[in-house]
């Protein structure tokens, strides 16, 4: 039964690693501004994320029927609990396993906060250049709002 725990971590640490290969590929995505190819990575995210839902629920299934094979008071065993409970030549593999996971998850809340300033930038550099293109009611105006009275002669008050 310890294989199953150990094969289902290790899918989960297999898919994770794909995410944070996409996520990286975003980053590289908004820094050069390619829009349509980051709409498709989106996509290729929102369906690898269900796949990780999927694997996750297959994990905590195969800890519950263990930890019920095993009597464990827990229902849902953290890592530590399993390897107490494992045979000693599993333990180094499940901890090795787990580890990597945590590395990976870690990386990946790292490059999707870097994503997400990335895109944040982006937008104000988005809205600054809007702003600058959009003419404001200062300068619709022509002038400071103070009528003046000039004595000089105006362009078309000139002779040709």
């Amino acid at each position: 039964m310890s294989e199953k725990i150990i094969s289902a971590i290790n899918k989960l640490l297999v898919m994770h690693q794909e995410i944070l290969e996409l996520s990286k590929e975003k980053t590289v995505e908004i820094k050069d501004g390619h829009i349509d190819d980051l709409q498709s990575l989106l996509v290729k995210e929102r369906k690898l994320a269900r796949k990780l839902q999927h694997c996750e629920e297959e994990r905590m299934q195969v800890v519950q029927e263990w930890a019920l094979e095993v009597k464990l008071s827990n229902p849902t065993p953290t890592i530590s609990e399993i390897i107490d409970y494992i045979d000693e030549d599993k333990q180094e593999e499940l901890l090795t396993i787990a580890t990597s996971l945590t590395d990976t998850i870690k990386e990946f809340k790292r490059q999707e906060q870097l994503n997400q300033v990335l895109l944040n930038e982006s937008m104000k550099f988005v809205q600054l250049s809007l702003d600058l293109m959009s003419p404001t009611i200062k300068t619709m105006n022509y002038g400071s709002g103070k009528e003046t009275k000039d004595t000089s002669r105006s362009v078309f008050d000139s002779k040709a």
